[in-house]
């Protein structure tokens, strides 16, 4: 999502949803619900959670990884890429502590 291209869409999407409701909410379900969906999925098989948990699971990892970026991206408050990451690695950087903060902390509340 914090590619230049995303965020546009995005915004266009955002931007169009009052004249292209219909437009903007598959836009919104191919972005967010799909990714909810499978990361749901991922974490009820592998952590063996129920699907009320799993979801909200995706829930707060998705919140905690992409609310703080997300918005400031869409408001033009951090600067996004414009380059495409190479699919095959992660950029050297990408900040992942964000991420591994989040699943650490589900995974304690967890074992909790």
């Amino acid at each position: 999502l914090l590619w230049t291209p995303a965020i546009g869409m995005c915004r266009l999407a955002i931007s169009e949803a009052e004249r292209f409701p219909e437009g903007s909410a598959s836009f919104y379900d191919a972005i967010f619900t799909t990714a909810h969906e499978r990361l749901a999925s991922f974490l009820r098989e592998r952590l063996k959670l129920g699907p009320k948990a799993s979801a909200e699971a995706a829930d707060d990892l998705i919140g905690r990884i992409a609310h703080p970026r997300l918005p400031r991206a869409l408001f033009g408050v951090d600067k996004v890429r414009d380059d495409w990451l190479d699919e095959d690695k992660i950029s050297a950087d990408f900040d992942l502590k964000p991420i591994r903060k989040a699943v650490a902390m589900l995974l304690n509340r967890r074992s909790s």
